[in-house]
């Protein structure tokens, strides 16, 4: 109940889109204000589909329809960066192709990931949690309360390693840690990037 309420996103402030890929495509729609609050305002989630479709028949239509006049950048799983088998462009040219800004997180480092989103989690600012996150993004919520959860695996004969289960709730979780890693507060000092403050622009026309 601290961190779950009703949010509506800040004119003025960019959206930071996190975005994971594969087949069960999330993109998790998230503001950071001026006081370093990281709010989860929104999210879209499918199955069965690849970046392309995802992009034109889910999250375009979405966005233009909620978040019309609202500048936007998608932060995404580096490995976009490769080429599948099945397509002849990475899913940040497909993006691109598809008119979306997008840049490849820092890192895909499961630690600087769970922290960089734990940084906003565990503080408060003048009285008020640094991370809020709005009923809309359902499966980001039920994820964080729980759905994300680990597997252990075997790397070696003796040695065993935790690592996320991936199921219906990872996909979400991860693509909002893509998009705090992409903030000033994060735990690799060296990103150094913040968010810039712009005049609200139409995103969609």
């Amino acid at each position: 109940e601290v961190h779950c309420r009703e949010i509506e996103p800040i004119e003025g402030l960019p959206l930071i889109i996190g975005q994971d890929y594969g087949r069960t495509p999330a993109a998790t729609l998230c503001q950071v204000t001026k006081t370093g609050q990281f709010r989860v305002l929104d999210e879209v989630v499918a199955e069965g589909m690849g970046i392309r479709v995802f992009a034109r028949d889910c999250l375009k239509p979405h966005l233009a329809t909620k978040y019309r006049y609202f500048q936007h950048v998608i932060v995404g799983d580096p490995a976009g960066n490769d080429k599948r088998d099945t397509e002849e462009s990475t899913c940040f040219q497909i993006l691109a192709e598809e008119g979306f800004p997008a840049v490849p997180a820092i890192s895909n480092d499961l630690t600087k990931r769970i922290e960089a989103l734990s940084a906003y989690m565990n503080t408060m600012h003048a009285g008020e949690p640094n991370f809020l996150i709005s009923p809309r993004a359902r499966m980001t919520r039920k994820g964080l309360n729980g759905g994300y959860c680990y597997d252990r695996v075997q790397v070696s004969v003796d040695r065993f390693r935790d690592v996320p289960a991936k199921n219906k709730y990872s996909h979400p979780v991860e693509s909002c840690q893509y998009a705090a890693l992409h903030t000033g507060l994060n735990v690799n000092d060296a990103w150094g990037k913040k968010i810039e403050y712009r005049e609200p622009a139409r995103a969609f026309v």
